[in-house]
Formats: C-alpha cells, sequence, structure tokens
C-alpha cells in the first residue's frame, strides 16, 4: 500500500538579514506564522506574495517575507523561558 501523497509548497523565505528556499514545506505561509530556524533564530511572516512573471526579480512561486521577532513577542521564549533562553 502507498502512503498518501502530502502536499508539498515551494516557498522562499526573505528575511532582513538571509534569504533561503524549502523546496518541501508541508503548509503553505500565512502571515502572523512563526518559523524557528536551527539557529534558534525565530521570525514571524509579515507578508506573502504569490509571484508569476517568470524572469522577474524574485522570480516564480511564493515568498514569505519575514522580521525578526521582538522579545516581547517571542512566545516560544516567554512561554518556556528555560528551553529557549529568555
Amino acid at each position: 500500500m502507498n502512503p498518501r501523497p502530502e502536499p508539498r509548497y515551494i516557498v522562499n523565505y526573505i528575511a532582513p538579514a538571509e534569504d533561503w528556499q524549502d523546496e518541501h514545506a508541508y503548509i503553505p505561509p500565512v502571515v502572523g506564522n512563526g518559523i524557528e530556524l536551527p539557529s534558534g533564530q525565530r521570525y514571524r511572516i509579515v507578508d506573502v506574495w504569490t509571484i508569476h512573471e517568470k524572469h522577474g526579480v524574485m522570480g516564480y512561486g511564493v515568498h514569505a517575507f519575514l522580521e525578526p521577532v521582538k522579545r516581547e513577542d517571542d512566545r516560544p521564549a516567554n512561554t518556556y523561558p528555560a528551553y529557549y533562553g529568555a
């Protein structure tokens, strides 16, 4: 029996100091979602754009714009300070 196929999304994440692509995202980006990188840096999605121009500066696809999470808005750190080092 084959496993049930799950949708995957190619998402380009754009942060102030870095950009990266997730070719296997299980959920599409949504404004307000938080993202934690393996480095521990946490971002909040502030805008999402779908670009259809294939040869533009941003390229074809879904682009999520990020901002670093402010200390007062860092819910993981505020909820579990011993683990997330608040």
